[in-house]
């Protein structure tokens, strides 16, 4: 099982803009950096994974928390 896993609620974010994420965390802290994707082929053949850090107060450790999910859980959208 993952220590950790996590989604945002939107998949990107221009400067100013608010951005989401909710974690959960098996661990007792965690660090979060923030970062723009350059490249995400990390294949053998492909151009190498590539990042650029983003310099923002929120690249720090976190304390961790388990968010469960109950099964049987949804939502209602009218």
């Amino acid at each position: 099982m993952l220590k950790i896993t996590g989604y945002s609620d939107r998949v990107s974010a221009r400067p100013g803009e608010t951005i989401k994420f909710m974690v959960n965390c098996e661990l007792g802290n965690y660090r979060t950096d923030i970062v723009k994707l350059i490249c995400g082929d990390s294949s053998p053949d492909g151009p190498d994974f590539r990042e650029k850090l983003i310099r923002t107060p929120v690249n720090k450790r976190y304390k961790g928390r388990p968010q469960h999910i109950h099964m049987g859980s949804y939502g209602v959208i009218e």
